[in-house]
Parts: structure tokens; C-alpha cells; sequence
């Protein structure tokens, strides 16, 4: 369960809404307004799973690969040009408010990279995860040994590879 008013609390209950348990976990019951969601119960990671790095890795690209197939039209999900101008933001305005001060070369290259990356944004969109790591994929107490599920989506919808 997670309880907070923030934001990205809201946005990773739209995420696990949108992915419908297509490899994440599932939703018992959520209350958005009070960014309050309660999730199915799942075992332990799968780094303590004791399966070696690879057959991890294996499970958990498959697991991504499934959950994209979530449902990217909803209003709730957060677009992926929105993280990139809150990047942009951040790089332009954090060194002088933190006072610390940056090449300003390596700022600029920043900037440019992004402008590349805006102009060759795709049409085609898939739900993100952000972080899949090793204690975001838990597993499932009910499918076959070894299976995990999503925990913790991003709930960002950004572009295809």
C-alpha cells in the first residue's frame, strides 16, 4: 500500500491501472484523490529468488515486454515530453539554485541532446517502468516458480525503441 498525496504516487497507480496486470502487479483496490493503492499480495524479489542473472533477466524482459501492451490512452498516464522538459528545466536552473556551478559546455551538450531527442520523438508509445531492478520484480505466488510481476511502474508513457 502505498499513502501519499504526491504526484508520482498517482501516477504509478495509473500505471498498474493501465497495464491490468499484463506483468504487474495487481490492483486490489486504489483511491487516487488520496494517492492510496492496495496490491495483491506477492512473494520476495527475485534476486533472492536464487535463479542465476541470466534466467533473471530473461523472466524480466519478458515481464517488460508484456507490460507494454498496456492501454497508453488514458489521461492519468504521464507523457514522456513532460519528464523531458522538467529534465530540461532541472539542467537549465538547478546548478545556480544549489550553488554549484557546471561546465557550461557539458550544459549545452545536455540541452542539444535534448532538442535531438524532441525533434526525433516517434508517434508509437508504451507504458514505462523506470526502474525494473531486482526488488522491483517480485514473484508471483500463484504462476510457476521463477514468474515475477512489475512493482512500482513509472506510470510515463514514452516512446518505442
Amino acid at each position: 500500500m502505498l499513502m501519499s498525496s504526491d504526484a508520482d504516487v498517482n501516477a504509478e497507480i495509473a500505471g498498474l491501472q493501465a497495464a491490468k496486470r499484463r506483468a504487474c502487479v495487481r490492483v486490489l483496490e486504489s483511491d487516487v484523490s488520496k494517492g492510496i493503492v492496495v496490491m495483491g499480495r506477492l512473494g520476495s524479489p527475485i534476486a533472492e529468488s536464487g535463479l542465476t542473472i541470466q534466467s533473471q533477466i530473461s523472466k524480466v524482459t519478458r515481464a517488460l515486454q508484456e507490460s507494454w501492451q498496456a492501454d497508453t490512452n488514458r489521461q492519468d498516464l504521464v507523457p514522456g515530453e513532460r519528464k523531458v522538459d522538467w529534465l530540461e528545466n532541472h539542467l537549465r536552473h538547478s546548478p545556480s539554485k544549489i550553488g554549484m556551478s557546471f561546465e557550461r559546455k557539458m550544459i549545452h551538450r545536455a540541452l542539444v541532446l535534448i532538442e535531438n531527442r524532441r525533434a526525433a520523438w516517434q508517434k508509437k508509445i508504451l507504458l514505462e517502468h523506470g526502474d525494473p531492478d531486482k526488488y522491483n520484480r517480485l514473484a508471483v505466488t500463484n504462476k510457476q516458480a521463477g514468474d515475477c510481476c512489475l512493482v512500482g511502474p513509472d506510470g510515463m508513457v514514452l516512446e518505442a525503441a
